[in-house]
């Protein structure tokens, strides 16, 4: 069972707050996945930015602290979203282009901006050896039909 970060709570921008999230959950295993985020749709672009980084950030730089190996990380499509703007509709179909995990990041909202930081974020602490490893999940939409 992997120790969960609650999406909601915001009190991950305080870095003490997420060092002591991160100790609280080192019981369960030596992993951490990291869920913390802000997409409520009346936030401000800057202050989604921040959030969100902020937040991602501290989640690593606690994980390098208590020498957790690996922090999974809840990316998005919106990181590589201008990507699928430009292969719809055929992207949608089950024999249509798909949009690799190599994909470079393209996002075209603040939201997908701070995604792809995140993702950046984690492979920095990879390069630096802080971590062993980072997973940054590019969580799609599973509709029963493509968006208009």
């Amino acid at each position: 069972q992997t120790g969960c970060i609650d999406e909601d709570d915001l009190r991950l921008r305080s870095r003490e707050n997420a060092q002591n999230a991160m100790a609280g959950r080192l019981w369960l295993r030596a992993d951490d996945t990291h869920l913390a985020v802000d997409q409520r749709p009346t936030l401000q672009d800057r202050q989604l930015l921040f959030d969100n980084v902020a937040m991602t950030l501290n989640v690593i730089e606690a994980a390098v602290h208590h020498r957790v190996s690996r922090v999974v990380f809840a990316s998005s499509n919106w990181a590589v979203k201008r990507t699928e703007h430009e292969l719809a509709p055929a992207c949608y179909l089950p024999d249509g282009p798909k949009i690799g995990s190599d994909a470079p990041p393209r996002p075209i909202t603040a939201y997908g901006v701070a995604k792809t930081l995140g993702e950046i974020s984690g492979r920095m602490a990879v390069d630096r050896s802080q971590l062993d490893a980072f997973v940054a999940v590019r969580i799609g939409s599973f509709l029963a039909f493509p968006p208009e």
